[in-house]
């Protein structure tokens, strides 16, 4: 059975964080960390053609600003940049840290909501079907580790010799990356793709940042607006909606522009992190029409639980709601509990 409803996945950096893939504010260390590096300094300052002693001294500097702004998402702290060199610096260091967490054992773990997914869209069995599940997914990540997971699952399953099929059938899928990716895989494009999993081979990151977006930052494109319009037809064409792993930052889901959502759309979403507060904010946002999840759910537990694919009748909805309040009085007791 393939899914005949219109399902939208809408995915933040805890949906990579299970493949070891840093959230924003663990990016920001290891960016600090990496623009230590003199081996890396000196890439930089050779492929934006920097001054080697200015520039050095330029990207120390930067280093120790990306340091000292602790209170500020790497995103906004990015975006805020007035010189567009500290821009791509800072998109470097991005590619670099994700590239080297790109890992294809890791990808392969036993409790995966990739794997969970691929389950459901695959549950046919049958693959000239497979690309007709009506699924979405517009992604703020830059890894492409679901590409590569659904690709390399239809390839082991059904054979290499059906390489062509299983392109077409993937093809068929949309999967929007907001704010760009770290390249295409060679499944994807021929020309200038980037194979996954290099491990820390030589690339020339400035190629890479070329393709890799920043919301807010001042020099966006058509292609970009483009890519944001597609998302939000996507959005208003929904019945299902899933949130996972995002931490609902009000630049991101202004860009979906959620107010295309229609009447009788199921929205769904995680909360692992946020405060009682915040699902608050969040809730208000969205005008009530958001059902949250137990904070403990694993991301695999969720798609198993709550799949795309599942009728939601008012008694389930009613049920999910009745979990979700038992799971914010925990949270309350454990806080005061705390306190005392």
């Amino acid at each position: 059975m393939i899914l005949y409803n219109n399902v939208v996945l809408v995915l933040g950096a805890g949906a990579s964080q299970p493949y070891e893939f840093p959230t924003g504010d663990q990016i920001k260390d290891q960016m600090v960390e990496c623009l230590k590096s003199d081996e890396f300094m000196e890439q930089i300052i050779q492929e934006l053609g920097l001054s080697p002693f200015s520039g050095k001294e330029a990207i120390e500097v930067f280093r120790k600003e990306i340091d000292a702004a602790r209170s500020t998402s790497i995103d906004k702290f990015i975006a805020r940049q007035g010189h567009v060199n500290k821009r791509r610096i800072a998109k470097m260091a991005i590619a670099k840290i994700l590239l080297e967490k790109e890992d294809l054992k890791i990808l392969d773990r036993r409790n995966s909501w990739y794997l969970e997914l691929y389950k459901i869209l695959d549950r046919d069995s049958n693959l000239s079907t497979f690309g007709d599940n009506k699924i979405s997914i517009i992604t703020f990540n830059y890894d492409r580790s679901l590409e590569y997971f659904l690709f390399s699952r239809l390839e082991g399953d059904y054979g290499k010799e059906r390489r062509d099929e299983i392109i077409i059938q993937l093809k068929k899928l949309k999967i929007i990356h907001i704010n760009g990716c770290l390249g295409v895989l060679p499944w994807q494009h021929s020309h200038g793709c980037l194979e996954y999993a290099q491990g820390r081979k030589f690339y020339r990151y400035s190629m890479i940042v070329d393709g890799l977006r920043i919301v807010g930052e001042p020099d966006g494109t058509v292609n970009d607006r483009a890519i944001i319009s597609e998302a939000q037809e996507v959005i208003s064409t929904a019945d299902q909606i899933y949130f996972l792993g995002l931490g609902y930052d009000k630049r991101n889901l202004d860009l979906l522009n959620l107010e295309l959502i229609n009447e009788c759309n199921l929205l769904f979403g995680t909360r692992y992190g946020l405060t009682s507060h915040l699902q608050d904010v969040i809730a208000s946002y969205f005008e009530g029409k958001l059902k949250f999840y137990p904070t403990h759910y694993q991301m695999y537990e969720f798609i198993q639980d709550f799949a795309p694919d599942r009728e939601y009748s008012p008694v389930v909805l009613s049920k999910v709601d009745k979990r979700a309040k038992e799971d914010n009085n925990k949270i309350d007791e454990s806080k005061e509990n705390s306190l005392i």
